[in-house]
């Protein structure tokens, strides 16, 4: 296994074949998936064979928080379909690498199961559903150590392609939602939730998560310059450039080719993150050198859940570790802050 597509292929053997389409396919067609990864092929780094980094220091920080590699765990559902440790091995696997994971709302895992078992930094990934479920989740969260609330934007995924045999698929959701199972109050408000109505997104909600929680707010499914402005305008600490892996649309940007524009527009106020697309150590190579200060992966992490358990998420890290650094010496970056516009050149002509 030299690559994440060695580990992708492996996954697909090992899991249900429904659940492959489901976590692999996008909304509709899936064109936005698809471009997501081909948006990164367009982009080449340049070499830089005079430049010495046979050493190089791969670390940076995110809020403040050390970690040792700037690529961090993606909040994705249904994990415990791919593991029976599910969130627990992430947090592991992760924690081993020395990064950053970014616990779903809807873990099959609890957040004191998650906390346990982490070695680095945690998020709590928000999906704003009611207010008595999310004063709920962030009371526990802030006593637990989390780090930060990763509110994200639009609805969960929609459906997937017009057509196929698993169109319809939908994962059970009888093993979500672990930290609500002592609270059936709670839980029973999701059973009743209109889907269209996640996620309002206000001031007013924003004056109100800062009035039950002090952690900072990092808010994903940022696409355009605007958006992020207001972002800022809203007083979050983060954003995260992330078209959701292709899975609520299918046509629009690619997270990479959003990312130039947002970061000219805020990328000195704000720390900016990256998700959708990245398979490899040279795309986070690619998303830094535009201004990403760290990127995200969702899909490969279940499928090193699915190859190995805590053990394959860690090997999903380490593969994007080596490349990560490779990508570094050829381009002569010491460490992530020589990585600039410099070091890659588009297809399209953009320099």
């Amino acid at each position: 296994m030299t690559s994440l597509f060695d580990i992708e292929a492996l996954a697909k053997r090992n899991l249900p074949p429904d659940y492959w389409d489901w976590i692999s396919s996008g909304y509709g067609e899936g064109m936005l998936v698809r471009r997501n990864q081909e948006a990164f092929e367009e982009i080449k780094i340049r070499p830089r064979p005079m430049m010495d980094a046979s050493k190089v220091d791969t670390s940076t920080t995110v809020l403040g928080e050390r970690i040792e590699l700037p690529v961090f765990a993606s909040p994705a559902g249904t994990q415990w379909i791919a593991h029976t440790d599910a969130e627990v091995a992430v947090a592991r696997g992760v924690g081993s690498a020395g990064t950053l994971m970014t616990l779903a709302t809807g873990a099959h895992k609890t957040t004191e199961e998650v906390a346990e078992a982490a070695r680095g930094p945690l998020w709590f990934q928000l999906y704003h559903l009611t207010d008595d479920i999310t004063g709920y989740m962030l009371s526990k969260v802030e006593s637990l150590g989390y780090s930060a609330i990763c509110l994200t934007l639009g609805n969960p995924s929609g459906r997937r392609r017009k057509a196929g045999p698993f169109s319809d698929y939908s994962p059970s959701g009888d093993l979500a939602w672990g930290d609500l199972v002592e609270v059936p109050d709670l839980r029973r408000q999701i059973n009743n939730l209109d889907r269209s109505s996640y996620n309002i997104f206000n001031l007013e909600t924003v004056d109100w998560l800062r009035n039950i929680t002090s952690l900072p707010l990092v808010i994903k499914e940022i696409m355009t310059p605007q958006d992020a402005r207001r972002c800022v305008d809203y007083g979050a600490s983060g954003i995260v450039v992330s078209n959701h892996g292709g899975r609520t649309s299918d046509t629009g940007q690619a997270s990479i080719e959003a990312l130039s524009a947002i970061v000219e527009e805020v990328g000195d106020e704000i720390e900016v993150y990256l998700d959708s697309g990245v398979r490899s150590g040279s795309d986070i190579f690619k998303a830094l050198a535009i201004g990403a200060r760290a990127v995200g992966v969702g899909r490969p992490v279940i499928w090193g859940l699915a190859l190995d358990g805590h053990n394959g998420v860690n090997r999903v890290f380490e593969i994007l570790r080596d490349e990560f650094e490779r990508a570094m010496s050829i381009c002569g970056c010491i460490s992530v802050t020589d990585i600039d516009t410099s070091v890659i050149v588009s297809l399209k002509g953009n320099k």
